[in-house]
């Protein structure tokens, strides 16, 4: 799309778009079409000013709809929530801004629907493995929203699927730890002049090293097992 004409058309489009999501007597299919079609702008046109923004603050509304509405609508706009991620996972927390954090709430809601549940869990799981594309404290939310699917699902396959995911977390932050740690020695030795050469030290964009990941992961690993413990006991009772 052409950028002056998005910068034309885009905010009489997103004030209609917004008021059909803001309107309780907005019907399942019309809720459907304008959430879709909200997503698949933001896809190709997250760059531009300021529909990052308006594309957050849209999807965080999503998450205060009725449970009925959502549920339905669910499948069509988890698919599409998780297309923007992945088309955009190097710049989605730049051009989101502050309000990217409602996208994280809204994928936890998201999970929580068998329609929707693993296209949510998936972009979670993109964002989280690529840690570079969050703050900390994105990277933190990202976590625990999986963590938290992994606990509290009652679909025992979504739950696996989140287990999963997090341990591939793992593995990855074990990696991390690896890289940072030899980073860390060849610096010392000498062998590299700039912290970018020191590997993946300090990650771009100011991602969460390794670090400050590990403690987070030990603790919904604990968590985990604790709920693992507990649904084994009511099961033996």
């Amino acid at each position: 799309l052409n950028t002056d004409r998005i910068g034309v058309l885009w905010p009489p489009l997103f004030l209609r778009l917004q008021s059909i999501l803001d309107n309780p007597r907005s019907s399942i299919r019309v809720l459907t079409k304008a959430s879709v079609g909200l997503l698949r702008i933001g896809s190709r046109s997250l760059h531009c000013d300021p529909i990052g923004q308006n594309v957050a603050s849209a999807v965080g509304k999503l998450q205060f709809l009725e449970e009925a509405k959502l549920s339905a609508i669910s499948g069509a706009v988890g698919e599409q929530l998780r297309l923007l991620v992945k088309l955009n996972l190097d710049s989605i927390r730049t051009h989101c801004g502050d309000d990217f954090i409602l996208v994280v709430q809204t994928l936890k809601k998201l999970s929580n629907y068998a329609s929707s549940a693993d296209a949510a869990l998936e972009a979670l799981a993109l964002l989280i493995l690529h840690r570079s594309a969050l703050s900390p404290a994105h990277f933190t939310a990202c976590c625990e929203a999986v963590g938290e699917v992994a606990k509290s699902a009652t679909d025992s396959a979504v739950a696996l699927k989140a287990i999963d995911y997090l341990y591939a977390l793992h593995l990855r932050v074990c990696c991390w730890r690896r890289q940072e740690e030899s980073g860390h020695v060849a610096a010392a030795e000498g062998r590299v002049t700039s912290s970018e050469e020191a590997g993946e030290g300090e990650e771009r964009a100011g991602g969460s090293s390794g670090a400050e990941v590990a403690p987070l992961w030990l603790t919904v690993l604990k968590e985990l097992v604790g709920t693992s413990l507990q649904r084994e006991g009511a099961e033996r009772d």
